[in-house]
Formats: C-alpha cells, structure tokens, sequence
C-alpha cells in the first residue's frame, strides 16, 4: 500500500508487535497491575503500643491481619474506655496541640514499621456487629511520624471531624466501621490513630468555677471575672484492625526474543534480515 508523499512508516508494525509482546509476558511493566502492601504487620515486623486496655482486649490484634467482627466473640480485638476532659475559660479557644490533647484523655494505637516505608493509604476497621454496632466517630486524628524532621517529626495526615474523614486538598469523605484514609505519600517510622470522641460519648457533669475580679498589683496586671468550665466525657472504642499501605509495582516485564513468525512480520515491516527465532 502507498500513500501520498510515499511508504507507510513502520513504527505502527513495531507498536503493534511491541503491544503483541507485552500482552504475551503479561501487563506487569509501567502503568500495569499493582498490589497494596500492608507494612502494619507482625509478619512484616511491625509493632503496636497503645493508651491502655480493657481486660484482655489489648492492640497486640491491631495488627494480625484479623478484621473480621465475627472474630470479636473470640477474644479479637481493642477495646478501651477512657474519661476525657476539657478546660476552657468563657469566651476562650481551646489551647495546645496534639499532645495536650492526648493528656486531657484519648484512646491512641501507634504502629511501629521495621524501618522507614513510604504509605499512602491507612484502614482502621472498627466492631461492627448487630448486637454493638459502630456508634461513629466524633473527633479522630491520623499523624505520621518522620524522623529527618527534627522540628515537628509528628505530621497530621487525616483527621475526623463530625464523622467526616478531612484529608488536605481532598473532598471528605464520611467514616464509618471500614474507614479508608487516602493522601499524599509519606515516608513514615510509625503512625498514631488517636479518637478523641465517639458519637455514643457519654458527657459527664461540667463544673463551673467562677473567678472573682483581681486587682492588679506590682506583680500581676488586673485581671477581670471569668469563668472557667470543665467538660468531661467517657468513651469507649472497639477496633480490630489497622493497616498502613503503599503501592508496589510488580516486577517490569522481561524482554524475549521474537518467535519464527513475529520475526517474519518485523522483516516484512521494517525490511531487515530476520532475527535468530526463539525455540517455542
């Protein structure tokens, strides 16, 4: 066949016989099938610390690959009750980070990886069954710890708000008893899933303390009537299963050399001698 303005060119014969090739060793190169790899694992040498436990209940199965509710019955999964409380003055914001939030009380998990690994993608699945389905989360936060910053190593990935999932410069998404956190990749030593609040939280009494006027005095400046209001709430949280993944490509296609008949079209295409043919 001719065209206008002479032959056809062969790079369309190598695309096609290049297409042919990968299709036979398989769409593994580039762009092809990938697999998640769960770093959060006993078998990958990971480990889990956490704020505390109820009986037997402890973090040890957050990591065994076990995220089935049925399993709870026997004796998988976290659980733990904790009493949290927060000071503020009338008018006043909440004060301190992350960390004075940990002290005024959370339920925290921290997975240790067996060295620095690169994630994207953490799961929490939380108990979710007939008889104690899952309340919903409040207020939850996901940080990832980096080592080569030694200013503020602990970076704040996620966090949940009001049940929705808020990942920077990502749409929210709602939680839920599978809560899926997807962002930008980190390289990580270790994650902290903390909750601060469940839906079901009960709240405890508030105590009101109401300060008097000070006058100031050579030492102190004035200081006017406020109040100041501690909040409690108590908390109990199930989970079963935290996984930390990233993405592997599995292994890039190998080249080989053409069969009898791949070597015919790649002469016919191109008009070079035929290659040594390989043995089917």
């Amino acid at each position: 066949m001719k065209v206008l303005g002479g032959r056809i060119p062969a790079w369309p014969g190598y695309c096609a016989l290049a297409y042919t090739l990968t299709i036979a060793v398989g769409c593994s190169g580039v762009g092809g099938n990938k697999e998640f790899l769960n770093f959060a694992l006993y078998e990958y040498g990971a480990d889990v610390t956490s704020s505390g436990q109820n009986g037997e209940r402890t973090a040890n199965s957050l990591i065994n690959g076990v995220k089935d509710s049925a399993a709870w019955e026997g004796g998988e999964g976290w659980e733990y009750t904790f009493t949290r409380t927060e000071t503020r003055e009338r008018g006043g914001q909440r004060t301190g980070g992350v960390e004075n939030r940990i002290a005024q009380g959370s339920a925290w998990a921290l997975v240790k990886f067996a060295e620095p690994v690169v994630i994207n993608r953490v799961v929490v699945t939380a108990l979710h069954t007939e008889e104690t389905p899952f309340p919903g989360y409040k207020g939850a936060e996901l940080q990832a710890y980096d080592a080569r910053d030694s200013f503020s190593p602990w970076k704040t990935v996620a966090r949940i708000d009001q049940g929705k999932v808020v990942v920077p410069g990502r749409q929210s998404a709602p939680s839920g008893p599978t809560t899926v956190f997807r962002f930008n990749p980190v390289e990580a030593e270790q994650i902290r899933f903390m909750i601060w609040s469940m839906q079901d939280s009960k709240s405890l009494q508030p105590e009101a303390n109401y300060q008097q006027e000070q006058a100031a005095t050579r030492d102190q400046p004035r200081r006017d009537n406020y109040y100041r209001i501690t909040r409690g709430q108590e908390t109990t949280v199930r989970l079963l299963e935290i996984e930390a993944t990233g993405t592997e490509a599995i292994k890039m296609a190998q080249a080989r050399k053409p069969t009898a008949a791949e070597s015919i079209l790649l002469q016919d295409l191109t008009g070079a001698a035929p290659a040594a043919a390989e043995t089917p």
